[in-house]
């Protein structure tokens, strides 16, 4: 009987430390999709993909309604 309680007590631990996935919402709590386009920019280019990489930020930032708090 205590192997079982034990067994039952690990299996319990083992389940609320399981990782849990994040998504995206906004103020309401729904869940938010954005589209970040590149088809406009050429990936072998440098400062085009540097240009995706601001999108993509922006895209994140948005999704999350971050906003930067700068001191």
């Amino acid at each position: 009987m205590a192997k079982n309680l034990a067994i039952a007590a690990a299996l319990g631990l083992a389940l609320a430390a399981a990782p849990t996935p994040a998504f995206a919402q906004n103020a309401a709590g729904y869940n938010r999709d954005l589209t970040v386009t590149y088809t406009d920019i050429d990936l072998t280019k440098k400062s085009d993909r540097k240009a995706l990489q601001r999108r993509l930020d922006q895209a994140a930032r948005t999704a999350c309604n971050y906003q930067e708090q700068r001191t």
